[in-house]
């Protein structure tokens, strides 16, 4: 496909991508804080040719929350209404969605809007067949990573 490098991530520089981080409270000690998500997402940016549009963080959030009832998910959902930017990039599926159901939810909501969902650490690229079936079993990934977490505590 034109664009496509043989990591499956798009390299069409007229592509204007929204980031989106996601960290709950419990997470916010771990590895993956805000920052160092907006920092990758950045770089990622940066060596792909991609314009960033815009940029959401929910701090503080869990991932069990749907998209549309998170501040900035809320306010994403909007200005994806209105085309402010063609593709979300996210670090990692699990940061859009911790359980299969919220992570379909907001994939189907973004799909009705127009807008491809790319994971820059994944092989995720919702804009074609092959990515929609890794995206679908990442997200039964995450949920079991979730349930597991959910056992151990």
């Amino acid at each position: 496909m034109p664009g496509e490098t043989s990591n499956g991530h798009g390299t069409d520089s007229s592509e204007r991508v929204a980031l989106y981080m996601r960290v709950s409270s419990e997470e916010q000690r771990d590895r993956e804080t805000i920052e160092i998500q907006r920092e990758f997402l950045k770089e990622y940016c940066r060596l792909y040719g991609l314009e960033v549009a815009q940029t959401y963080a929910d701090d503080g959030v869990s991932g069990t929350i749907p998209l549309h009832e998170r501040p900035e998910g809320r306010r994403l959902l909007e200005d994806a209404k209105e085309r402010k930017f063609s593709t979300l990039l996210v670090y990692r599926l699990d940061r859009l969605g911790r359980s299969l159901l919220v992570t379909v939810e907001a994939h189907d909501r973004l799909q009705a809007l127009g807008v491809a969902l790319k994971s820059a650490t994944e092989p995720i690229d919702t804009s074609n067949p092959s990515g929609r079936l890794i995206f679908q079993m990442l997200a039964s990934f995450a949920e079991y990573e979730r349930e597991t977490i959910g056992e151990r505590t």
